[in-house]
């Protein structure tokens, strides 16, 4: 007798066939299941559900933390908003000295319509159709609610050039993965920018990167005193524009 395949072991082999790894291409399967986005035969439902941030963040933690390792990207993007809204966690806010930053991430025009192209491609790969904000030539990021904002950056760090994996494993440090892939300034900058990062850090009280410990993996809370405060740095003359010379450099960790 045959025995008639389940959606979620259909949508597997479709996936599969797709090109994807067989785990991830079960991860995938199980978190669409979960959510009600399957239909027999494994097919997505034909009213595709509106892209949102929630069900894009679980997709990330399905696909790029491992069973067991207690990791959630939340706490990635909660971690890099506080430091570039300066601790506001505001959507509306636009960068200080009338730069072209805006919002909760401080996203530039550039960087705005990389990010809609990347919430369009994730979409497509997912079974998602596309929130009619992504397609609204009007709209700055600083018109968007925290949810949109969020939208745009977990999917630029689903589809963009982020080493996820050296993240959640503590290859990479949460300072460099910033630098590298948000803010993605001049190398001259950037000790002084992740001096910055740390510095924001010690008035971050939301959940820690890894479950439990300290703020930044590998280094002690004590450790924050290390790094000026914006006004020492100020007093000292020291620009974040420019690579400092009176302090010492930062540690790797």
């Amino acid at each position: 007798m045959k025995v008639k395949k389940s959606k979620v072991d259909n949508k597997i082999s479709i996936l599969v066939g797709e090109g994807y790894p067989r785990k991830q291409a079960v991860a995938i399967a199980l978190a669409m299941e979960q959510k009600g986005k399957l239909q027999q035969g494994g097919q997505i439902p034909e009213e595709k559900p509106v892209a949102n941030a929630e069900d894009f963040i679980d997709y990330i933690n399905a696909t790029r933390v491992p069973e067991g390792v207690d990791f959630d990207f939340r706490n990635v993007m909660n971690m890099i908003a506080h430091h570039e809204s300066m601790g506001t966690m505001d959507p509306k806010l636009k960068q200080r000295g009338g730069g072209p930053g805006r919002g909760l991430y401080q996203i530039e025009p550039a960087r705005f319509e990389t990010m809609k192209t990347r919430v369009r491609k994730v979409s497509e790969i997912l079974g998602y159709s596309v929130p009619d904000f992504i397609n609204d030539e009007s709209l700055k990021v600083d018109d968007l609610t925290r949810e949109q904002q969020d939208l745009l950056m977990v999917a630029d760090m689903i589809q963009g050039p982020h080493k996820n994996p050296d993240l959640v494993s503590g290859k990479m440090s949460l300072q460099d993965y910033w630098a590298n892939y948000h803010w993605a300034g001049k190398s001259k900058d950037r000790a002084a920018r992740i001096r910055a990062f740390n510095e924001s850090m010690t008035t971050y009280d939301g959940p820690p990167l890894f479950g439990g410990g300290d703020k930044l993996p590998g280094v002690d809370s004590s450790f924050f005193g290390f790094f000026p405060t914006q006004q020492e740095l100020d007093s000292a003359g020291v620009s974040l524009t420019k690579k400092p010379t009176t302090i010492s450099p930062v540690p790797k960790f």
